[in-house]
């Protein structure tokens, strides 16, 4: 059953996934007839060309790579960016998370996650990567949102961040700082002590820190 919530103002809207192409099609409202046929004719737009190579931060394996290539044409039709996929898979039910947030930049609520989620839903049940069940579930980045592009460097430059990176640079792998920006694949960001130009390519995961001013800079008050 399609559950949703939120959780430290990161949006999700999730739904438990069988395999089975006519399951979700039997249980829309009548309401929601018009949106699907929107939704079918997505379906038929092809895996996304614009780059063989995808950075770790946004797809890791290669089911999130085919879920990403799959996905990423569909969101961008309906107004969205994918910011991460992420699947895991222990021992409890196996999970699929689909981080997506709004290209007109404004904030992205828990009706875009809904809209979403059944379009991906009705997407994935055409070419589905995972031959068993599981959970499906599309959320927001959230204030302190992972950075996973280069332009994520340049847009919250200004703002604190925890940055590790995959193989020891400079005599270590986890930087704090505030972010500088980037140019041509180099993250600069400065700490109280000094400064640091490291390789995108190195960065295995970034994150903004939940700061006062990273709160006022979404509309936010500091508690």
């Amino acid at each position: 059953m399609a559950r949703s919530f939120s959780l430290s103002d990161q949006f999700y809207f999730g739904a438990w996934r069988s395999g089975v192409f006519g399951h979700f099609f039997r249980q829309r409202p009548a309401t929601m007839i018009d949106e699907c046929e929107v939704w079918w004719a997505m379906i038929e737009k092809p895996e996304s060309q614009d780059a063989q190579f995808v950075h770790p931060l946004q797809a890791h394996g290669e089911i999130e790579k085919r879920i990403m290539r799959r996905v990423s044409p569909v969101l961008e039709t309906m107004g969205y960016d994918l910011v991460r996929v992420k699947y895991s898979q222990g021992s409890g039910p196996a999970r699929m998370q689909i981080m997506i947030e709004r290209c007109d930049g404004a904030a992205t609520t828990i009706e875009d996650c809904t809209r979403a989620s059944r379009a991906l839903s009705a997407v994935l049940d055409v070419e589905d990567p995972v031959s068993h069940s599981y959970g499906l579930e599309v959320s927001s980045p959230g204030v302190d949102r992972p950075l996973v592009r280069i332009d994520d460097f340049i847009r919250f430059a200004g703002f604190e961040a925890r940055v590790e990176t995959s193989e020891i640079f400079e005599g270590r792998r986890r930087f704090r700082g505030h972010l500088l920006g980037a140019d041509k694949g180099i993250i600069h960001m400065k700490s109280a002590a000094e400064e640091y130009a490291i390789p995108f390519e190195l960065i295995s995961r970034a994150q903004l820190i939940l700061t006062d001013e990273l709160l006022q800079s979404f509309g936010r008050s500091p508690a």
